[in-house]
């Protein structure tokens, strides 16, 4: 899902959003501090340079989020949290150990549809939006970015598969064989498109080239 990192204000300043912000208060800095001349915050061609880090952006600006499994961020509802401090308050047993938050980043926001927070995402189709800004913030901490491949990357594979697949037909002498081949090309681009994706966080074409390849 696509998302941004800074959005401008009527005056041209560029303010962080909440999981760009959340890390930059992690670091020390605030958000007047990024709009600074000295700022460690800089644009560049498709990218957002921060120090050491290059976060890869699209043409316009916008921020590819890897989104995690489901379940990767633990939840606690605020009930059992208020509950758990009234039993502490009263010296009884706590129902859970609020040691869990000690040196945490905590996102709070909310679940119930009638807050209207829900949100599509890759894995859901209603996950509240505090999820998408935690799902920046991890991505941009510990650098599991994605980044869309250029589109000479995806002319250059769709091309090679075309060869194999024309040489497949020329070479291999009964129909039966040269399917064989069509869906072993089909399996090893689909294979080498997923290690691109999960290794090194490059999204490139897979319906097309995969059709091209049956249609051939």
């Amino acid at each position: 899902r696509w998302s941004v990192l800074l959005k401008p204000d009527a005056q041209g300043r560029y303010h962080p959003t909440l999981g760009l912000s959340v890390l930059l208060g992690t670091a020390g800095l605030s958000a007047a501090t990024a709009q600074a001349g000295n700022a460690p915050l800089r644009w560049a061609a498709r990218a957002l340079h921060w120090g050491e880090r290059k976060i890869p952006l699209s043409a316009d600006g916008r921020f590819l989020v890897r989104w995690p499994p489901p379940h990767f961020f633990p939840t606690y509802s605020f009930s059992k949290i208020y509950a758990n401090g009234l039993l502490v308050d009263e010296g009884e047993l706590p129902v859970m150990d609020s040691g869990v938050f000690k040196d945490k980043v905590v996102f709070i926001g909310t679940s119930a549809s009638g807050a209207f927070d829900l949100r599509p995402t890759p894995v859901d189709k209603g996950s509240p939006g505090v999820l998408l800004h935690a799902s920046i913030y991890h991505a941009l901490r510990s650098g599991s970015y994605l980044q869309r491949a250029p589109s000479w990357v995806n002319h250059l594979l769709l091309g090679i598969l075309a060869y194999a697949v024309a040489a497949a037909a020329l070479f291999l002498p009964s129909a039966g064989r040269q399917c064989l081949a069509g869906a072993g090309i089909g399996l090893l681009y689909a294979g080498l498109n997923a290690w691109l994706f999960r290794r090194h966080g490059w999204w490139i074409d897979l319906t097309t080239p995969l059709l091209g390849v049956v249609f051939t």
